[in-house]
């Protein structure tokens, strides 16, 4: 028996058979395989995921790089002007302000989607 499949930063593992995350075992058998992929916010610009081969006692694998989605740069406003708390990647906050003489007329905070929308 081997324990647990590799850390890879920002991924999490996830059963062959279904797409829910595995619940973290440490009695995998030699011939056994797990799906490991990018948690929400994150992608890897190659694959969407990774098989990680149980053999003997060690684990075999792809890398995975799991990066945070970018988000771009949201469109100006007419008569007002985009303030970045950061950057523009997942989970990233930018408010909308005005120009003088000008009131906005909706919400004026954004924040990034792990689809990299905001």
């Amino acid at each position: 028996m081997r324990d647990i499949p590799p850390a890879i930063l920002n991924t999490r593992i996830i059963q062959s058979n279904e797409n829910v995350p595995e619940k973290i075992r440490d009695d995998f058998r030699s011939g056994e395989k797990v799906r490991i992929e990018c948690i929400p916010g994150y992608m890897d610009s190659e694959r969407q995921f990774i098989e990680a081969s149980c053999v003997g006692t060690e684990w075999y694998y792809s890398e995975l790089k799991c990066e945070r989605v970018s988000c771009g740069f949201i469109k100006e406003p007419a008569y007002g002007y985009i303030q970045y708390k950061y950057d523009q990647s997942f989970q990233a906050e930018a408010i909308i302000l005005c120009s003088e003489g000008y009131n906005v007329h909706c919400d004026t905070g954004l924040l990034s989607m792990e689809n990299g929308l905001g």
